[in-house]
């Protein structure tokens, strides 16, 4: 664990679709974050002088060097001497403004897993048709990390590329059977796979003038715990500067049951059940059933689905979000990033003491005028 760190510095580039560099916005971008969500696209957002040069002049495609759509943006972190690509990923957004005594423009850019959302899922060798539906896509006991890696494959052989390579490493992950609709998009066909809690997508940044700047991989959990990364808030090493933590018993649940497949006679649905005792003695009974999936009747995996969500929802969920001393803390990437399990410590003073593991879930980065990087919150809840 870092004890003194020094500032640390970031780049931000313009670049073409290939990834060719076209300007830097360095010492004009202010308002610089980039944020990092698990199982979420990676943002970047800064705003800009609309009228320098750096931005407005027009580029050899005819359309000003930041512009929307057909611009992609590179953050570089200088680590060890090395300035590391940590961000890549084209413009979606930008925001022209002016007043009368300046102009500005606010850009954000996404990481290419946000392009997944506007590519639609198809059929593949491992997938078949839901009889009587039209382009309805049904896996029936397949591994997770296979229908990801097959979905982003088909976008890309059957609508070209999104600047993604499904080369990163592939865990075998829990068999899944899950139906997308006509119309569901890869983004969202992502969504559900994660959300079973077998498995997370995983998109690293790509440097180059390839037009790919991110591999895709999937990992059962992904991250580790990093026992070294502690963060106290009157306590233990003193690093947090300011903490919140939410107790939420709105979702609670200790007696679920997950339906499948579809009513028999007498409206009999297959499901599979999934009870806490102990949670029921201490909040009571609160109970939940609802419908997995029309096509799933198998009801060890019914019951399977019951267990995992119950562990989830068996008591009020925490979620914490800190801010720590950026010359105290842990350092992100390099002492812990997202999913990793970090250790948060306080005292009674916040009503009741935190002890004890947390998964990281989201970081977000401030980076000053001149680049320096400042940890403004991380978002970590129960492992």
């Amino acid at each position: 664990m870092a004890l003194s760190v020094p500032q640390i510095e970031w780049r931000v580039v313009i670049c073409d679709l290939t990834g060719t560099a076209i300007t830097t916005v360095d010492g004009i971008a202010s308002d610089k974050t980039i944020s990092y969500q698990l199982n979420r696209p990676d943002q970047m957002t800064f705003t800009v002088p609309a009228d320098d040069a750096r931005v407005n002049t027009s580029h050899t495609d005819g359309d000003p060097y930041v512009s929307c759509s057909n611009r992609v943006v590179k953050g570089y972190r200088l680590e060890s001497g090395v300035w590391t690509l940590r961000f890549a990923g084209p413009i979606m957004q930008l925001q022209d403004s002016g007043d009368e005594k300046s102009t500005s423009t606010a850009v954000t850019a996404y990481s290419p897993h946000q392009v997944l959302y506007n590519r639609l899922c198809r059929r593949t060798t491992s997938s078949q048709v839901t009889a009587g539906q039209i382009d309805t896509t049904t896996y029936t006991s397949i591994a997770g990390n296979t229908i990801a890696k097959e979905q982003v494959d088909q976008a890309i052989a059957s609508a070209g590329g999104c600047f993604i390579q499904t080369t990163g490493t592939f865990a075998t992950t829990s068999a899944q059977t899950v139906t997308f609709e006509e119309g569901t998009t890869v983004g969202a066909a992502l969504e559900v796979l994660t959300a079973t809690k077998t498995m997370d997508v995983i998109f690293d940044p790509v440097d180059g003038v390839s037009g790919v700047f991110a591999t895709m991989g999937v990992s059962a959990a992904r991250g580790s715990t990093k026992t070294a990364a502690v963060f106290g808030y009157g306590a233990a090493n003193f690093c947090v500067q300011s903490i919140s933590r939410l107790l939420n018993g709105s979702e609670l649940a200790n007696s679920l049951r997950v339906a499948g497949g579809r009513p028999a006679a007498g409206h009999t649905w297959p499901t599979g059940t999934a009870s806490d005792s102990s949670s029921e003695t201490k909040y009571r009974t609160y109970e939940a059933w609802h419908l997995a999936d029309p096509d799933i009747s198998d009801l060890t995996f019914l019951g399977t689905l019951a267990s995992a969500e119950l562990a989830l929802r068996k008591q009020p969920k925490e979620y914490l979000s800190i801010t720590p001393f950026a010359e105290l803390a842990p350092s992100p990437f390099t002492d812990y990033f997202l999913g990793d399990t970090i250790q948060i410590w306080t005292s009674a003073n916040l009503r009741q003491a935190v002890t004890g593991s947390q998964r990281v879930y989201g970081i977000t980065l401030s980076l000053d005028e001149a680049g320096f990087e400042r940890v403004s919150e991380i978002v970590a809840a129960s492992a």
